[in-house]
Parts: structure tokens; C-alpha cells; sequence
């Protein structure tokens, strides 16, 4: 897997666990103390997140970085 699929899977994924909660992108980085333009850039690809920033998320979701990063948002890592 290149690191554009997992950017892909990972944005794809923070998107979906944001919606999924009925929760603005302002709502999310509020929660996690990110600013709303940080978690747009997340979402749409352009940046990373740090370790820190993905450790508030995943936290925040109560998920582990893997379902973040490799899985596709049905569930399935193929």
C-alpha cells in the first residue's frame, strides 16, 4: 500500500467517524483541540496529521490508528 492510500484511507475514515458522530469539522477540532482548518486539511488530503494530532482523534473516537489508517470505511483492509 503507498502512502497515498493510506492519506486516502485515513482522510476518508476521519471523515466518515466525524459524520457518523453528526459532527461539523469546526465540532470535531473543538473536541480535540485542533483548529477547523487543520481537520479540513486532514479530510481533504492536503497534510498529515502529527502523532500528537492522530492520538486526539483516535482517542477522541475511541478507535485504534490501524482502523484510521488501513482500513477502508467499510471495515475491510482489501
Amino acid at each position: 500500500m503507498t502512502d497515498n492510500e493510506i492519506q486516502q484511507r485515513l482522510s476518508d475514515n476521519i471523515r466518515k467517524y466525524r459524520k457518523l458522530k453528526n459532527m461539523t469539522q469546526a465540532e470535531l477540532a473543538k473536541a480535540v483541540g485542533m483548529s477547523k482548518e487543520a481537520i479540513k486539511s486532514i479530510e481533504t488530503g492536503i497534510n498529515w496529521p502529527s502523532k500528537v494530532s492522530l492520538s486526539k482523534i483516535c482517542n477522541f473516537f475511541n478507535i485504534d490508528i490501524y482502523r484510521l489508517q488501513y482500513l477502508f470505511s467499510d471495515g475491510t483492509s482489501h
